[in-house]
């Protein structure tokens, strides 16, 4: 499924977000609980971090936002 928004903020493991590219989306079958955050995943998104590094992702709104255009052009991207 193509995105709607691309600019993303994503969540590491050390506290920061970093920028992303959504690049798609895709609805899993059958829904599976995360084993770490006991959440269910239905998604799954496909990333492009930083570095350029392309891989698909479980779909977590606590680790993935959206980035809004203000924010952007607010930073000088």
């Amino acid at each position: 499924m193509e995105p709607r928004r691309t600019d993303a903020g994503l969540l590491y493991a050390d506290g920061t977000w970093r920028p992303a590219t959504v690049l798609g989306w895709y609805r899993l079958g059958v829904a599976r609980r995360q084993p770490v955050t006991n959440q269910w995943v239905f998604w799954l998104v496909r990333l492009r971090l930083g570095d350029g590094e392309e891989a698909w992702f479980e779909y977590d709104s606590l680790n993935l936002r959206p980035v809004k255009a203000s924010s952007r052009s607010a930073s000088g991207k």
